[in-house]
């Protein structure tokens, strides 16, 4: 599963975690199996604040999720985050304490 990650400055905190094709979102269960190859889901498909969207294109399953940043967040890291190819377990964001 493909995670992207938009970042907006919010006091909240990202939790994630994969088993399968189920993605946990601050405790939050979202089955994203029944997506079928080509199709993409709007924000308004989940009762979650922090899902952007999610789509399948070529057998691959993406998710993006907002991700919260303090209002005076300089790392590129967090600012412009790379996709993350998520396998099953916790997912690390990235966050302002990288070295």
């Amino acid at each position: 599963m493909n995670i992207e990650l938009s970042p907006q400055v919010r006091l909240d905190t990202l939790s994630v975690t994969v088993d399968g094709e189920v993605i946990t979102v601050n405790g939050a269960l979202l089955d994203l199996s029944g997506i079928p190859d080509g199709y993409r889901l709007p924000a308004e498909a989940f009762e979650s604040a922090y899902v952007l969207g999610a789509y399948r294109e070529g057998g691959v399953l993406s998710v993006a999720l907002i991700m919260p940043c303090s209002p005076d967040e300089a790392r590129q890291s967090v600012l412009f985050p790379e996709t993350i190819v998520a396998s099953n377990g916790p997912v690390t964001l990235p966050t302002s304490a990288e070295g």
